[in-house]
């Protein structure tokens, strides 16, 4: 783990801007992504793989599983996921 470094800088520390940046891009650009933006997961359903499905809730209230073999989970603000 520490035989390679793993600090990246650019201009200064505003590498996790950049590298957001770099990241919402690609999401963007890519067609078999499924974004959900504005939202919150509610809960979270695991199988023998890891987890399977998440439920997400929007503002208004409405919610919906979204089920996928492959899952990212970005949390800003996970502490009222997890008890």
């Amino acid at each position: 783990a520490h035989s390679r470094h793993r600090i990246a800088r650019i201009k200064g520390d505003t590498a996790g801007a950049r590298i957001m940046d770099a990241l919402i891009r690609a999401v963007i650009a890519a067609p078999h992504i499924t974004r959900v933006e504005d939202a919150q997961a509610r809960a979270l359903s695991a199988g023998d793989s890891g987890i399977e499905s998440v439920y997400i809730e929007s503002r208004n209230g409405q919610g919906v599983w979204h089920h996928s073999p492959r899952m990212i989970l970005a949390t800003g603000g996970i502490g009222t996921l997890y008890r």
